[in-house]
């Protein structure tokens, strides 16, 4: 019952505000901005007591409910109900808000897949924070851990702790994709457009496919259009009025976008300007004032460890991996501009996605303009227009790209006969945003996600457009929902749903077979962590341990000295080259296991582990076979992740048979026209087949080996070159089927 404390202190301020001039939803984000600011002061607060617990998290809340309520309570009116004066689009439209949230809410709730950034660093650090009590910096791997703006893990924080559990931490997205439409219905009354324009326009907001696929998640993204667009219709009252009280809730606002993603520095600076071209420099103060006490702790601790107060220049700290351009030449920037719109009209056909492609490189070869600029690109990426997977960090927005690029266009034609309006305002506002982007940040592939904001800042001015043409405008916001709830049921619901009633074998991660070995075999509770690898899925190995919320504790070694005295397990991922260290881990004199380049230490007594020596697993993306693997034909080099299978059959030897009975399983994802076709396995004598989709998965092959076998056969059903299906897009000629990463080999029971 916790977990509804936060819920109430925004509908005790509610109830006392929507009877305000600003009426009901204006109120309504107001409270939000009010409990944004609230989960921020709790964090810091208890964080410097390191009470930062569920305990002390609910009575913070309690004690803030109290006082909001002390504070509004003469003001709570139940105005009559009033009659909601609706038509028929706009029940079709509420329908619609009510079933794309639901689905996304209900995934959140299902917490069986996450994206990857948030496995990686978003709730990992929720995890800490928790398990020191405060929001201090720690010793970890993935700096971004630390410096990144927090305001969203902090949400997710407070949720994980009043409910104890880390599930449904995606609904922080849920409902800042519900407050995004609902600021953009104010946005565009601020416009002076009716009732039904406003609806729309929080359609709009609401129907951007890439912002549905990720809303499930504690990603940012939504969560920063949101405060943006929060920010800029507060600025924009605030800028009329002149009143303090406007002045500072829109600061408030601001504040909160920025503690949330550093881009809304870039999309909310032309909103800045334009307030501090029409009022006073004592106004300007005052809209600072509550942005500067929003951030100085975190800029603070950034100062403090990374010398500067937005942290690290470049990805994990490193010299490689640089956000900034090092050019801002005005080729660069153009060239930037258009590998940023050209995200957006990727289709699924790779031929017109190449003469697209071609179309791009050929207008800017005329200017002597480079597309695959080092200085403007992020490394080791090159553009391209190519099939993308429906997935958060690549779904494209074309039609509300296109609905903006004509608004802008009809807004800026009108401007000389109509003069600077709001409207015009709003969307210079949104173009120069759109600009600073592109000349700031070096161009990424996944730069979807992050164009979010533009987008739902953009919803107002398109049906500010669409004055006189409701009725088109209505078609056209019901067909974007409804594919936007097409997309997020197929995508995210779906399989969600089948996992749930499906018997999935996670993969081999090191987070999944490391935790339930610790859990298993050691007497205590604290772990130690050791990382070579700039990347892997820490949220996954500190999940199953329960770390942060009464599990196991966790810790770098890197950490104080002493730190091994207590504990009773060390991980150290991705370190089977380092020979030194793993001498002085094994001086130790604690058991080991081994998994590929990973190494689990676990302090003796160790139980061993039942059913580990009836089991073989061969990653296949590692250059040394196991002993009991003799070689491998029809694959091509190990990558790593895994291999392909190199022509039509594919076969691995081993340097003894084994016997019958034995199970035997893959794991992989099938390319082009294999995928859904049976593939036939034969092992020995036995015979046999699995179909691999187009997400990797464990397959287990139905085999009755009667005999003894000393090989696996894979026939690959159609095997098929790259060069071949996208002439010109390079030179890769194996005939490619399967993209395997593991097989396995289960003995049957003694």
């Amino acid at each position: 019952m916790t977990a509804l404390l936060p819920g109430a202190f925004v509908l005790i301020l509610w109830l006392g505000w929507w009877s305000g001039p600003g009426g009901r939803r204006e109120a309504l984000l107001k409270a939000a901005v009010a409990a944004g600011v609230a989960v921020f002061a709790i964090t810091e607060l208890l964080s410097l007591f390191h009470l930062l617990n569920p305990t002390a998290l609910a009575a913070a809340w309690l004690a803030t409910c109290v006082g909001a309520w002390v504070a509004v309570r003469g003001a709570i009116q139940f105005p009559a109900r009033e009659q909601w004066r609706s038509g028929r689009i706009e029940l079709i439209l509420a329908c619609g808000f009510a079933m794309l949230l639901g689905m996304c809410a209900f995934v959140a709730f299902m917490g069986t897949e996450r994206i990857v950034d948030v496995l990686v660093y978003h709730l990992p650090r929720i995890r800490y924070w928790l398990q020191q009590g405060g929001v201090e910096y720690f010793a970890t791997a993935k700096l971004m851990q630390l410096f990144m703006p927090p305001w969203t893990e902090y949400a997710g924080l407070h949720w994980m702790a009043l409910t104890g559990a880390e599930r449904g931490t995606g609904l922080v997205q849920v409902l800042a994709m519900g407050g995004s439409a609902m600021a953009a219905s104010l946005l565009a009354r601020r416009l002076g457009l009716g009732m039904r324009l406003q609806w729309l326009a929080a359609a709009l907001a609401l129907s951007i496919p890439q912002g549905a696929l990720q809303a499930f998640d504690l990603k940012n993204d939504y969560v920063c259009a949101f405060w943006v667009i929060s920010a800029v219709y507060l600025l924009l009252r605030a800028t009329d009025s002149g009143a303090r009280r406007d002045i500072l809730w829109a600061g408030a606002a601001m504040g909160l976008a920025l503690l949330t993603k550093a881009t809304a520095l870039l999309f909310l600076a032309p909103f800045g300007l334009w307030f501090a071209a029409r009022r006073k420099v004592v106004d300007i103060a005052w809209v600072l004032l509550p942005a500067m006490l929003l951030n100085g702790a975190m800029w603070t601790r950034n100062w403090r460890v990374f010398g500067s107060p937005l942290g690290c220049d470049t990805g994990n700290c490193t010299a490689e991996y640089p956000y900034r351009n090092a050019s801002m030449a005005p080729g660069a920037v153009a060239s930037n501009v258009a590998r940023n719109l050209a995200l957006h009209f990727q289709t699924s056909n790779d031929t017109q996605n190449e003469r697209l492609e071609g179309l791009f490189r050929a207008f800017f070869a005329y200017f002597d303009a480079d597309l695959d600029d080092p200085r403007t690109t992020w490394q080791g990426t090159a553009f391209a227009m190519r099939a993308q997977p429906a997935h958060p960090d690549f779904q494209g927005n074309p039609w509300h790209l296109l609905l903006a690029l004509a608004a802008a266009g009809a807004l800026l034609i009108s401007l000389r006969r109509k003069g600077l309006t709001t409207a015009h305002g709003l969307a210079l506002g949104v173009l120069a945003g759109a600009l600073l982007f592109c000349v700031v940040l070096r161009w990424q592939p996944w730069h979807t996600r992050l164009h979010l904001p533009l987008f739902v800042l953009a919803a107002p001015a398109i049906a500010y457009t669409w004055q006189n043409r409701e009725k088109g405008l209505s078609v056209v916001a019901v067909l974007l929902l409804t594919q936007a709830g097409w997309l997020v049921a197929k995508e995210q619901a779906a399989p969600a749903v089948r996992r749930s009633f499906t018997l999935i074998e996670p993969l081999p991660r090191v987070g999944t077979w490391a935790a339930p070995v610790i859990l298993r075999e050691t007497p205590c509770r604290k772990v130690l962590l050791e990382v070579h690898t700039h990347i892997w899925l820490e949220g996954e190995f500190l999940r199953m341990l329960g770390t942060g919320l009464g599990g196991a504790e966790v810790r770098y070694v890197n950490a104080p000295p002493g730190l091994r005295e207590g504990s009773c397990a060390l991980l150290c991922v991705q370190c089977g080259d380092d020979e030194g260290r793993l001498a002085r881990f094994r001086e130790w004199g604690w058991a080991e296991r081994v998994r590929g380049q990973d190494r689990l230490f676990l302090k003796p007594p160790a139980a061993a582990t039942p059913g580990a020596e009836r089991r073989r697993e061969y990653m296949l993306g590692e250059s040394e076979s196991p002993p009991w693997v003799a070689g491998v034909t029809g694959f091509a080099e190990a990558e790593g992740w895994g291999r392909w299978t190199d022509g039509s059959v594919a076969e691995v030897r081993f340097t003894h048979p084994w016997p019958a009975g034995t199970k035997i399983a893959l794991e992989g994802y099938a390319f082009a026209d294999n995928a859904g076709r049976a593939v036939p396995i034969v092992a020995g004598e036995a015979r046999s087949s699995v179909v691999f989709g187009e997400k990797s998965a464990v397959r287990w092959v139905e085999l009755e080996t009667t005999q003894d076998f000393a090989s696996v056969r894979i026939h690959i059903p159609s095997p098929a070159r790259p060069s071949e299906l996208w002439p010109g897009a390079g030179a890769d000629t194996r005939a490619l089927g399967l993209a395997l990463t593991r097989l396995i080999l289960e003995l049957p029971p003694r």
